[in-house]
């Protein structure tokens, strides 16, 4: 079977990109949800983090060999991160200063389902670091992450997480 996606405008396959990525973390919610009801919040975590590790790396390494990219500079990690399935539905914001990639979430859909649905917040620090970790040294192993704050940290109202990408000293 051919694919269809040659038949797409610009436009559409942007939309498409986007739903993806939103199914993406639908059904990583959906797993964690399993996963948890069945072994508790501790055990999932603990597994959630091994998968996440895992696919940060697995991620990077594609995405590298898609865009073409060996060892980055700042502004190309940032444009990796940028072109993680995750980025249109994380809202990601990002700058680059003389210290290296300022990296927040403010919009993160999980986090606000949770919140919602009564769960409360996630405490996904871990699992942030795991990925982002696995992700930028695949990229660039003299560069470094360092977590500046995230659930179940205490975040301004307007950020979920915030993240700093940095040289390795």
């Amino acid at each position: 079977m051919k694919s269809q996606f040659n038949k797409f405008t610009k436009k559409e396959l942007v939309e498409l990109i986007k739903t993806y990525g939103r199914l993406s973390l639908v059904l990583d919610g959906l797993w964690f949800l399993a996963i948890e009801e069945k072994v508790g919040l501790d055990v999932a975590l603990d597994l959630d983090i091994q998968v996440w590790k895992k696919y940060g790396l697995r991620e990077a390494k594609l995405l590298k060999k898609v865009l073409g990219i060996s060892e980055p500079n700042l502004s190309q990690v940032k444009n990796a991160l940028l072109t993680s399935p995750f980025s249109c539905t994380f809202d990601y914001q990002t700058k680059i200063d003389g210290e290296g990639i300022l990296l927040s979430v403010a919009n993160c859909l999980p986090q606000k389902a949770r919140v919602r649905d009564g769960r409360g917040e996630f405490p996904c620090k871990q699992v942030g670091i795991a990925y982002y970790e696995e992700f930028v040294k695949e990229l660039n192993p003299n560069l470094q992450v360092k977590c500046l704050f995230c659930p179940p940290d205490e975040h301004p109202q307007d950020l979920w997480c915030s993240w700093k990408i940095t040289k390795s000293e």
